[in-house]
């Protein structure tokens, strides 16, 4: 039979292997845990931290924000004891060690370094930039592996509630978070070391020169990809706005091309109207026109009827024919004077007749009202249509 001790200890093992189990996969180990929650969770534990030691630690003020030293926050307070504990390596300062009281030293792992190289040491730690990096990471870190730790041990804690769950700290998990800190960052503390002094060294400086182009790359690299991003966005930006002033077009095209065809249908419409119209007024004009060129051919003068008046010289050829042509005409070239009156019109053939000739004729007709028209054809049928245009007009 199993004795009691047995007992014990069997269901010890099983919690621990539970409590593993559950810790090593735990919500808080998954690479997608971290974000704006744990940030702020950090924070709490941080301000906690600092509050702690505060309290902690007698005459606080007086080491920790004396001269070099001037602690406002927990980081601060991991620096200065980084400093603090480096010093201690070196036996000129035999009660540095004092100060670490909060700090489990056996349990830290000690500087594989030679304390003789506290240059170089020192030369690390005055890199702020990088220390305060690595003091945040291995923070982070802590707290990430005591909610993982804390998943494992109490069922009830979760990724919605493990803020409220786990904070705040007791005194007993604060010295637990500050031991497991300074822990990891005396080990990161010396990786930067060695990482130091390898760099001091003509292949180190290569490195660094190597480090330093590679980063210039990088960073112009990822610009490279911020403006390929931007462009390849301003063309995904371009395409819609393209397509959908495309849709638009085939839109007002649809909508237009529907208001043209209900326009053109009501032109044809309206054309149609209006070529029967005009059919009727053709055929009103028709007749109207018909109508009075009948009325015109009845009003027409026959000219070879009237009672010309011609003056011409009497050794033209045509004379018999012109009279001939206008039986009821008086052809002469003297003693016009009185006769003139008499005819409903005089023309004078200004080919045949002189200027003075001309102008005394044209001075009676004036005198007497009597109409007077020039003719310079010899062509009976020109002279009648000239006269047929003239008297008729």
């Amino acid at each position: 039979m199993e004795t009691k001790l047995e007992t014990v200890l069997k269901n010890t093992i099983s919690t621990i292997e539970l409590i593993d189990d559950t810790y090593l996969h735990s919500f808080a180990l998954k690479d997608d845990f971290r974000g704006k929650r744990f940030s702020r969770y950090v924070g709490k534990v941080k301000s906690e931290l600092y509050e702690f030691v505060k309290q902690a630690t007698p005459n606080f003020e007086l080491i920790y924000k004396y001269k070099g030293f001037q602690t406002t926050n927990i980081a601060d307070y991991f620096y200065a004891n980084l400093v603090i504990y480096t010093h201690s390596l070196d036996d000129t300062f035999p009660y540095v060690k004092q100060l670490l009281h909060l700090f489990n030293i056996p349990e830290v792992p000690s500087v594989i370094l030679d304390p003789k190289n506290l240059e170089l040491i020192e030369d690390t730690l005055s890199q702020g930039e990088v220390i305060y990096s690595m003091i945040e990471s291995e923070l982070e870190n802590v707290c990430q592996d005591y909610i993982a730790y804390m998943d494992g041990k109490n069922k009830d804690v979760n990724e919605i509630n493990y803020i409220k769950m786990t904070l705040p700290l007791s005194n007993t998990d604060c010295l637990k978070l500050l031991n497991e800190s300074f822990f990891k960052m005396i080990v990161s503390l010396e990786h930067l070391i060695m990482i130091n002094n390898d760099y001091s060294t003509d292949l180190g400086k290569e490195i660094i020169d190597a480090c330093k182009q590679l980063q210039f790359m990088n960073e112009e690299n990822e610009q490279l990809k911020e403006k390929l991003q931007t462009e390849t966005e301003l063309v995904e930006k371009l395409k819609n706005t393209i397509h959908e002033n495309e849709e638009k077009h085939r839109k007002l095209l649809n909508k237009t091309t529907e208001e043209l065809r209900r326009e053109n249908y009501e032109l044809l419409k309206e054309l149609d109207q209006l070529k029967e119209k005009r059919t009727i007024n053709e055929k009103i004009e028709k007749e109207v026109i018909q109508e009075k060129i009948k009325e015109d051919v009845q009003e027409k003068i026959n000219v070879q009827q009237l009672r010309l008046l011609f003056i011409i010289s009497d050794r033209c050829t045509f004379l018999n024919e012109l009279q001939a042509a206008f039986p009821n005409a008086k052809i002469t070239f003297k003693n016009y004077q009185l006769s003139i009156p008499k005819y409903e019109c005089v023309v004078v053939f200004t080919s045949y007749v002189n200027h003075t000739t001309y102008y005394h004729v044209k001075d009676i007709c004036k005198q007497t009202n009597t109409p007077l028209l020039h003719c310079a054809n010899s062509n009976i049928e020109k002279v009648k249509e000239l006269l047929d245009e003239k008297i008729n007009e």
